[in-house]
């Protein structure tokens, strides 16, 4: 079964990952498919623009835990390392990308997925979205590309507590384009993409090119291109609290990992209705 569905309306390419039952997560057979559809659109002279979504009820719940054992820490660092250069190409290809992306979010959009939707060029959400970047609570690095997006105390406030944050807090700290109804999403990011196809190719790659030169000026293209390291070396660091999530996930499931990782050491949360500024972890 393909890990990414491929159709067409009028001029826009709908690329839509294809994991519902595992909630869209990535893995290195997703990430090819990914990169080798874009690749298939960029070079249709016919599309003029994209949107990216996920099937069933998420867009993406970050990267499958269970592609590897564990972000393995006996894998070979050249075997991280070789993953990690695979999945920063098919992110690069869309960052890069010359036609405009839309990222179409609805559920969790989180992790990994998060990083996929930060990478197009805008992201419409619907009112159920939940985004967040839980990585920290994994002892892993989260994706530098946050911080040229928001303010610095709003990016280390996502980075640093890895709670979830909703739809309506993404876009009143400037994250995302647009809330819309859950039931309106498909229609209006599809007419935002229809939009966005009618400007003149060579108009958009060129500005979006000088753009993309600011942000190198500033740095992105060199935090970037570190990442790779930093991340493989936090995954093939043990500290206490990895040992104990393997611990969990090998004697009660992954489930279970989980859900002590998100509660260790934490007080209480409010429920998310109490919460004013629509951070929760428990969204």
């Amino acid at each position: 079964m393909s890990q990414i569905l491929v159709t067409r309306h009028d001029r826009v390419a709908h690329l839509s990952l294809n994991r519902p039952e595992r909630l869209n997560v990535l893995d290195p057979t997703v990430y090819r498919e990914l990169f080798d559809a874009l690749e298939a659109a960029y070079a249709d002279p016919e599309v003029g623009a994209i949107v990216l979504s996920g099937e069933g009820d998420h867009f993406c719940a970050g990267f499958d835990l269970g592609a590897s054992d564990d972000m393995a820490v006996q894998d070979s660092v050249w075997a991280q390392w070789d993953g990690m250069e695979r999945q920063r190409a098919a992110m690069a290809s869309i960052g890069h990308s010359p036609k405009p992306i839309v990222a179409a979010v609805r559920g969790y959009c989180l992790g990994g997925g998060f990083e996929l939707a930060n990478y197009c060029d805008f992201i419409i959400a619907a009112e159920d979205a939940v985004f967040g970047e839980p990585e920290v609570r994994f002892s892993l690095v989260a994706h530098p590309r946050l911080l040229y997006f928001v303010p610095l105390r709003k990016a280390k406030e996502i980075q640093l507590l890895g709670e979830n944050f909703s739809a309506a807090y993404a876009e009143r700290i400037g994250l995302i384009n647009e809330v819309v109804p859950n039931e309106d999403l498909d229609t209006q990011a599809f007419e935002f993409a229809q939009r966005l196809s009618r400007v003149p190719a060579e108009t958009f790659r060129h500005t979006k090119t000088i753009m993309s030169r600011v942000l190198d000026i500033q740095g992105m293209s060199v935090a970037e291109s570190m990442l790779t390291s930093d991340f493989v070396v936090s995954k093939l660091t043990e500290t206490s609290d990895r040992v104990r999530f393997r611990q969990i996930r090998e004697t009660e499931g992954l489930r279970a990992a989980l859900a002590w990782s998100r509660t260790k050491d934490a007080p209480p949360a409010p429920e998310p209705e109490q919460r004013q500024d629509g951070m929760s972890v428990n969204a």
